[in-house]
C-alpha cells in the first residue's frame, strides 16, 4: 500500500480538510505500512576478479566511486550511457622492413634484438643505440689477407707485382725474363734424334740414346751434313 497523505485543508477550520478521527486513521495505516516494510541496506560492489575498483564504500546512503582520471596519452570521453577510454597515440604494433621487404612485426608486448653479424657489433647505453664495424675496408688493410674462393680480375689487370710463387696451373700468358713463352716453347716439341743400337759404356752415350731428339718433317728436305762426334 502507498503511504496516505492527510488532507488539511486550505486554512484553519475551514472545513475542506480531513477531520481528526479520519486524520488519524491515515496515520495509523501509515505507520502500518512503514512497519511492514522491510528494511533495504544499500551497497556497490566491484565485478571481476582483475583489474582495479570503481566502487570504493557508501557512507550515510551516499554511494562514492573512485574517479577516472587521464593519463599519459589516454583520453576519456563521457555521454548519456558511456565512457570512452582512448589512446589514439599510442603505437599498437608496427613493422621492422628490409632490403627483401617486411622482417619483423613488433606488437604491444613485443621486443626487437639488433644483433651484429660478421663483423658488426651492436652496444647500447640506455639511449642511444651504436653500431661499429670491424671489418677491413680495403684489403691492404689486412696485415695477412687469404681468399676463401677463386678471385676473379673481371677483365682487368693485376699490376705492381712483386713476387709470385707457388705452382701455376693453366696457361700463362705474359713474358718470363723477358721471353715470351709461347714463341720459345714449340722449339722444345717433338725433338728427337732417333734411336741408337750402339752399345752404352760411358756416360754421354747413355745421356744421347735416353734423349728422344726429333728434327721434325722438311718441306724442301735436302743432304746435309750431320756430325754427332765420335764415340
Amino acid at each position: 500500500m502507498a503511504i496516505q497523505e492527510i488532507n488539511v485543508g486550505g486554512v484553519a477550520n475551514d472545513g475542506t480538510g480531513d477531520d481528526l478521527r479520519e486524520a488519524m486513521i491515515k496515520v495509523n495505516e501509515n505507520f502500518n505500512e512503514l512497519d511492514l516494510r522491510q528494511t533495504v541496506t544499500v551497497v556497490g560492489s566491484n565485478l571481476g576478479a582483475q583489474g582495479v575498483s570503481v566502487y570504493k564504500e557508501v557512507e550515510n546512503g551516499n554511494l562514492k566511486f573512485r574517479r577516472l582520471v587521464e593519463g599519459d596519452n589516454i583520453t576519456l570521453v563521457e555521454n548519456t550511457n558511456n565512457i570512452t577510454i582512448s589512446a589514439p597515440d599510442v603505437v599498437h604494433n608496427f613493422d621492422v622492413t628490409g632490403d627483401t621487404g617486411t622482417a619483423i612485426t613488433i606488437t604491444d608486448t613485443g621486443t626487437i634484438s639488433v644483433t651484429g653479424g660478421r663483423g658488426i657489433q651492436t652496444s647500447s647505453d640506455g639511449t642511444a643505440l651504436e653500431i661499429s664495424s670491424t671489418a677491413l675496408l680495403q684489403v691492404a688493410d689486412d696485415p695477412s689477407p687469404s681468399l676463401s674462393g677463386d678471385l676473379s680480375a673481371n677483365g682487368n689487370n693485376i699490376l705492381n707485382i712483386g713476387y709470385a710463387q707457388g705452382t701455376f696451373r693453366g696457361p700463362l700468358d705474359g713474358l718470363v725474363y723477358g721471353y715470351d713463352m709461347r714463341n720459345v716453347g714449340p722449339y722444345f716439341d717433338d725433338f728427337d734424334f732417333g734411336d741408337y743400337s750402339d752399345a752404352i759404356d760411358t756416360y754421354f752415350k747413355w745421356f744421347i740414346s735416353s734423349s728422344d731428339v726429333d728434327l721434325g718433317t722438311f718441306a724442301a728436305p735436302e743432304t746435309r751434313p750431320l756430325n754427332f762426334g765420335t764415340f
